[in-house]
């Protein structure tokens, strides 16, 4: 019981409410100090890159931007020239890249009863843009006959590359 009895008691804690005036006088002290007196000063100045004590940061933004443009170059001299010596010549290599084409219309069951149209077309079209002096790719017209008259085996010797 000794313990409770050091403890204070409620009624003993001064209240801060209690005293408005201090309160009041408190306020009108920070006021009149913080709005009418600034009590900082500023801690910098503005320098401009040039000035003296930018030295270090001057050298830092300048290796920066060097570096940058060092990668800048080397991948517009590595990559990109390959993508350029990749389109140079393309319309004259057309002609390199072969596209064989062949005819089943009407020669294959049960498409025969009837007389070939597009088969025929698509024939003289491509031998027509062969003759042609502008670019065009390698066409050439294979025989049916050539691949037993399967077009299976036609899809396989595209896959086998023959």
């Amino acid at each position: 019981m000794a313990s409770s009895s050091q403890e204070p008691r409620r009624d003993d804690v001064p209240d801060e409410r209690a005293d408005s005036n201090s309160q009041e006088s408190a306020v009108d002290a920070w006021s009149s100090t913080a709005i009418h007196q600034p009590t900082h000063q500023p801690l910098h100045h503005a320098v401009g890159f040039w000035h003296p004590r930018m030295r270090k940061v001057r050298a830092h933004v300048i290796v920066l931007w060097l570096r940058t443009v060092l990668i800048l170059t080397v991948f517009i001299l590595s990559i990109l020239s390959l993508y350029w010596a990749v389109l140079y010549r393309v319309e004259e290599n057309l002609r390199a890249l072969t596209v064989q084409v062949v005819d089943f219309d009407g020669l294959v069951e049960p498409y025969t009863g009837g007389s070939p149209m597009i088969g025929p077309q698509v024939v003289q079209l491509t031998e027509q843009m062969l003759s042609m002096s502008g670019p065009s790719l390698g066409y050439q017209t294979v025989l049916a006959s050539q691949f037993g008259y399967d077009p299976l085996k036609v899809r396989a010797s595209v896959y086998e590359w023959d």
